[in-house]
């Protein structure tokens, strides 16, 4: 019987380059809302959930404010932004073809609401690349949870074993530890806090550590799949 292997990504700060745009707009919102604030303030609190992110950016401003309005000033700010400045990790399709040319079975497991990663995957064609996408509106409990690792690996049929997980965040890399799944960090400007210790390594670039990258891989599933 022919070896399955299946690779599961994360999508925003992992593929994606959007972590600045969130930190803008959830900086924006407060101040539509009468707050002072700044964007640097979401370094202390990327990955976490939407609402906690919310509240930590209302308490930094000193307001209160209606969490639900803060959410939709947010959503309005944010997706202004995916139309104009959104970006794919550089190297990162590259990475896909060779992935899905291997045979390899792929997924986005993404906490975030469905319309933005949809929004996001139909901005660069990545529908040809993904078995499986799961959005925060697939699952009950976010990551660190690993409910939505564990959908993941029932919808596609595949064995803890079978796959890696790539994340950007603490709370997605416990979520795949805490599935069992061996995990890989791509780091950026907003996780440099993070604590990445459960991942197996750790990268900056698509592009100039696809050399590692293919090694570890081989490594984690003991076949030379790339």
């Amino acid at each position: 019987m022919e070896k399955r292997f299946g690779i599961f990504f994360d999508l925003d700060g992992t593929l994606i380059d959007n972590e600045h745009l969130k930190a803008v707009a959830f900086s924006k919102a407060i101040e539509q809302l009468g707050g002072k604030s700044h964007p640097s303030i979401y370094k202390e609190v990327m990955g976490m959930s939407g609402l906690s992110i919310r509240k930590h950016f209302a308490s930094k401003a000193n307001i209160k404010v209606d969490l639900d309005e803060y959410f939709e000033l947010f959503k309005s700010f944010y997706e202004a932004l995916l139309q104009t400045d959104l970006a794919i990790k550089t190297g990162a399709i590259q990475f896909l073809t060779e992935l899905k040319s291997k045979g390899i079975e792929l997924a986005v497991i993404s906490g975030a609401y469905s319309s933005s990663v949809n929004y996001i995957i139909n901005a660069f064609n990545l529908s040809q690349y993904f078995n499986l996408i799961v959005s925060g509106d697939d699952i009950h409990k976010k990551k660190p949870d690993p409910e939505c690792y564990l959908l993941a690996l029932e919808r596609l049929n595949l064995l803890k074993e079978q796959v890696i997980v790539f994340e950007d965040t603490e709370s997605g890399l416990r979520a795949a530890f805490y599935a069992g799944i061996k995990s890989l960090g791509i780091r950026h400007d907003y996780n440099l806090s993070h604590d990445f210790s459960s991942a197996f390594a750790e990268y900056s670039s698509y592009e100039n550590d696809i050399g590692k990258i293919r090694k570890d891989i081989n490594t984690i599933f003991n076949n030379d799949v790339l």
